[in-house]
């Protein structure tokens, strides 16, 4: 089973222990990337109920003081992979 689906394309699997790996090992990258700078990384969305159905897209949350201090590891995060989204992003 993989993590991830193509821009436009809907598809719901039951929910996979992968989910769960992968979350936290995403977690542990982030506190270790950002380390002070988040206050906070939580698995959120349908990936983190074992009961439903769900895309197979991890969502995480990271909880801030500072938006400007979080921007500072713009392209350390980026290198491995994790791109900052907001509510205002098109994509």
């Amino acid at each position: 089973m993989s993590i991830g689906l193509k821009r436009g394309l809907v598809k719901l699997e039951p929910h996979s222990k992968e989910w769960d790996e992968s979350a936290r090992e995403k977690i542990r990258l982030l506190r270790e990337l950002l380390g002070e700078d988040a206050r906070d990384i939580q698995h959120i969305g349908s990936t983190s109920i074992p009961a439903v159905l769900a895309k197979p897209i991890i969502d995480l949350v990271i909880g801030v003081d500072s938006y400007e201090k979080m921007h500072q590891h713009d392209e350390v995060l980026a290198r491995h992979g994790i791109l900052y989204r907001n509510q205002s992003d098109d994509g």
